[in-house]
């Protein structure tokens, strides 16, 4: 999906140079610009897949509007990267309920459920994980994950870039680091 983006923001400079209020050509050199932006984010976003860099790849191609020219790639990176981290995920949420590391099997298959909201079996391992914590007076954060239909988008959800970070910050326990993001918002914004 590769387009000359540099090529048409000269045009569109260039015809604004000899009609400074042109329209459509302002408008073009605006969305020219934003497209050359997109793709650029877009390309890190794919080397960070590449990478293995998951939370990378979902940040970034979670700044891609559903209404950019890029927005089907984006949302492609954005779905792998989601999964990979889901299986990531699920693995370690298994291997610690089998241990009967309850606390570890908990927080994994509830990363996992914020991913991918349809899993019944991390459902029923955060299900076996809180009542074996509970048995055992484990303090946890209760935490509901959504509900399976929930079409959880995080970029629909949180259009702002930053508390989309702090999201995705959260989801991944990082609560610190979450909490520093927010305390730094513009509360007027």
């Amino acid at each position: 999906q590769q387009r000359d983006w540099p090529e048409a923001i000269e045009t569109f400079r260039g015809v604004l140079r000899d009609d400074p209020i042109h329209i459509r050509a302002r408008d073009g050199l605006r969305r020219a610009s934003v497209s050359l932006q997109h793709e650029s984010i877009v390309e890190q976003a794919r080397r960070s897949l590449e990478k293995r860099d998951f939370r990378r790849a979902m940040t970034l191609a979670s700044e891609i509007p559903s209404s950019a020219y890029y927005a089907i790639e984006a949302s492609r990176i954005l779905e792998r990267a989601r999964g990979q981290l889901a299986e990531r995920a699920a693995s370690r949420a298994q291997e610690a309920c089998s241990r009967k590391e309850w606390r570890s099997c908990y927080d994994a298959a509830v990363e996992n459920t914020m991913l991918q909201p349809e899993s019944p079996l991390m459902r029923s391992l955060i299900e076996e994980a809180t009542k074996a914590m509970r048995a055992k007076g484990v303090e946890f954060p209760a935490v509901s994950p959504p509900k399976p239909d929930a079409n959880y988008d995080v970029q629909g959800r949180y259009p702002d870039r930053e508390v989309r970070s702090a999201v995705l910050l959260l989801t991944e326990g990082r609560v610190e680091e979450a909490l520093r993001v927010i305390s730094q918002l513009d509360p007027a914004a």
